[in-house]
This record gives structure tokens, sequence and C-alpha cells, in this order.
């Protein structure tokens, strides 16, 4: 990078900082990403929120790896108080690598309702219900409709912590039967003391776990970070590694959210 573009990167990061300053305040955004964690609160009535990024995913298997790109994207509007309606699709992805390939993932519907808000309980409470529909091809296509529930809870705690869990379940296919795969995520969160508290980080255990308890068990680790740039725009970041062999061995996100 020459002196130029050095330059003018750390202008665009002053004025960033600049900008988060200036707008922060109490109504900050919240957003089902990063990580696999959904937030436990619905977007305002008559407010529209795009949550997008790009998904670099990389499966190792005993012959070839499996280099995979992604733009998941979450389109989300409160047409309530209280209740949101959901659309998700990457649109497009790519296979690189062992062959290249044009992929098509699935698309999700849902909606998603507050039960208890944080100014009137000691936590933020919502229930999403989601369904993914068969519209993908391909490796990343389930070919059959997968509803998913959760019931989601976040907890403000001391020093700039927070807690946010989800516990539900959905119902994929195995072999030639569905069975029920228990969701669980932990998420434990920090926002740093500095620029408003803009920048926070986090950690998250997320699992899928069939009754059976078989090999297609999902279990990773998450770790990332968010800033909030303004109280309606948002960049983040994070990593997964897998604790199980049907996770992706690895996963890198960069993500932007924005609410209109």
């Amino acid at each position: 990078m020459n002196a130029c573009s050095r330059r003018v990167l750390t202008l665009a990061v002053l004025f960033c900082f600049l900008l988060q300053t200036q707008n922060a305040h109490a109504d900050a955004l919240v957003t089902d990403r990063p990580g696999n964690g959904n937030a436990a609160r619905v977007v305002d009535s008559k407010r529209v929120q795009v949550e997008t990024s790009a998904l670099y995913a990389l499966e190792q298997g005993a012959a070839t790896d499996v280099h995979r790109m992604s733009f998941p994207t979450w389109l989300r509007w409160g047409v309530l108080d209280g209740a949101e309606l959901r659309l998700a699709s990457s649109l497009v992805g790519w296979q690189m690598k062992p062959r290249k390939d044009v992929l098509t993932p699935d698309r999700w519907l849902g909606s998603k309702l507050q039960l208890l808000r944080a100014s009137s309980s000691p936590c933020d409470l919502a229930f999403v219900f989601d369904v993914e529909l068969p519209t993908g091809t391909g490796s990343v296509g389930n070919n059959l409709v997968l509803p998913e529930f959760r019931l989601l809870s976040s907890w403000s705690l001391r020093s700039g912590f927070a807690l946010l869990l989800n516990l539900g379940a959905d119902l994929p296919e195995l072999g030639s039967r569905r069975v029920l795969r228990m969701i669980h995520v932990i998420n434990l969160s920090y926002a740093l003391p500095w620029w408003n508290q803009a920048v926070s980080v986090f950690v998250e255990y997320y699992g899928r776990l069939p009754l059976s308890f078989n090999d297609s068990a999902i279990a990773q680790i998450d770790a990332g970070l968010t800033w909030r740039i303004t109280s309606d725009v948002q960049v983040d970041f994070y990593t997964q590694h897998a604790l199980s062999n049907a996770s992706p061995d690895v996963q890198l996100s960069l993500g932007f959210s924005a609410r209109m």
C-alpha cells in the first residue's frame, strides 16, 4: 500500500469514528448477526433492516478440500409494534475448489415476535419462526421444507458485558425420515469502553444436536466483533471453527447492516 492509499484509509477510518460519535444514542441498531445467534429484539414498526455479508467456508475432506463463497442477506421489516417479517437468501454463491461451480442456496421466510422488552423487564425475550424453502441447487440445497423455531433472550450484565441465549429446534431429514434437532446458542459479548462503546467483541458456542446423537450433530465456536458506525449502520466480522465432523471446518464472514 503506497503513502497516498494509507492517508485515504486513515481519513476514512477517522471519518467513521467521528460519524459514530455524533450519532450514537440509546436506540442503537440490534442485528441477528454476526455469528449464529438471533437477537432477542424485533425491528421497530415501519422500519426496514438489511443485514448482508460475504462468507467464505472451508470443508476439509480426506481426498480434497471444498472452498465456497456466498453472500447471506436478511431483509427484516417491522410490520407492527413487536412483530417483524423476515426474508433471507444468499442470492448467489460460488464453489471455488475442487471445481468451479455457481450455487443457488435455499431461501428463508419467517417472522419474529417480541415477548418482553428490557425497559419493563430484566431482559429482552422474543420468539422467531423461520422456514427454509427448497429453492437451492447442488450441495447447498436441502430439497425439502425445513421449519425452525427459537426462543431468544438477552441480558445486559455489568461492566459492558451482555449474554444472548437461543434455544429451539428444527426438523431436518436424516436418511429417510425426519428427526428433531435441538438448536442452542450461548453468546457472551463485551462492549469496549472507548468510542461510546461502539465496538463490541464476542465469543459464541453454537450447536444443532439430533436427539439420536449421531454424526450429523453440528457444534462450533464462533468469535468476532461489531463496530456501530452510527445508530443505524454497523459493520462486523466473525470466524467459526468446527467442534464436530458435520460443521464446516472454518468460516470467515465480513458483514454490513443498515436500518432505514
